[in-house]
């Protein structure tokens, strides 16, 4: 395959996989703030 065939695939995989790693992206954002949330809410519920 010479380089320009193998650079139009690189793009056009970039290209098709930009939204699904954009939400991976959001989704990996999202836990992050659901365990810090769940760590609050046990520190709340161990003070109780």
């Amino acid at each position: 395959m010479d380089i320009e065939k193998s650079d139009r695939l690189r793009s056009m995989l970039q290209e098709a996989l930009s939204p699904f790693i954009e939400k991976i992206e959001r989704l990996e954002a999202e836990i992050q703030s659901l365990k810090e949330e769940q760590s609050e809410l046990i520190k709340i519920l161990k003070n109780q």
